[in-house]
């Protein structure tokens, strides 16, 4: 498929003329998006299913808008400040052009989005013998076999897991950070373990 334009709905009037209302806050940066659909998301028709994105709407959907965007195709999944969802975006659904027709923008989540900043330091104090202990966050709608399948992509050992909560506890190599965050699944990674414990496993 083609870019699609983004256009808000009709109905729907922008929150604020302030630009600021429009940063979308992330833990990992903070950005103001400029109006539109992302090539990468626009192009709906190479996208696998349920692929998870960042959407932002002019104002907030109201519960029944949100269920008529879920029936096109688009399920927003959690509030990120301002006006912005983690979403899953069905690229086979009919009339997921129209669900982003309704969003003031839409684009990737990027791997270093996912990923606690202490581990992009330059420092090693989280590592032990070039391994991370890690807590890693899925998106609400993976499965746990889904996760688990993820995770044994990359991780050496799966130490702990928390399904209800989304969540498990892995040992992975340093070298496969960034490409457990490329994993659409994965919503999070931060350190399981403090400085100071990686430290004394360490010595």
């Amino acid at each position: 498929g083609g870019i699609v334009v983004a256009e808000a709905a009709p109905h729907v009037q922008p929150s604020s003329s302030d630009p600021a209302a429009h940063v979308i806050r992330l833990r990992s940066r903070a950005f103001t998006p400029a109006r539109g659909v992302d090539v990468s998301v626009a192009q709906v028709g190479s996208l696998r299913n349920d692929t998870h994105i960042l959407v932002q709407f002019d104002q907030i959907p109201t519960p029944a808008e949100q269920r008529a965007l879920a029936a096109q195709g688009l399920t927003l999944l959690n509030y990120i400040p301002d006006y912005a969802w983690f979403a899953t975006l069905d690229g086979n659904a009919p009339a997921i052009a129209s669900a982003l027709g309704r969003v003031r923008w839409a684009g990737p989540i990027l791997p270093e989005d996912k990923i606690d900043r202490v581990l992009l330091s330059a420092d090693s104090s989280f590592t032990r013998s070039g391994r991370l202990v890690l807590n890693v966050s899925v998106f609400d709608d993976v499965s746990d076999d889904q996760a688990r399948a993820v995770l044994g992509r990359h991780a050496e050992h799966l130490i702990d897991s928390a399904p209800i909560f989304h969540r498990y506890t892995i040992e992975l190599p340093q070298a496969r950070l960034e490409a457990l965050a490329a994993e659409d699944a994965v919503r999070w990674i931060a350190p399981a373990l403090e400085r100071s414990t990686m430290n004394d496993g360490a010595r």
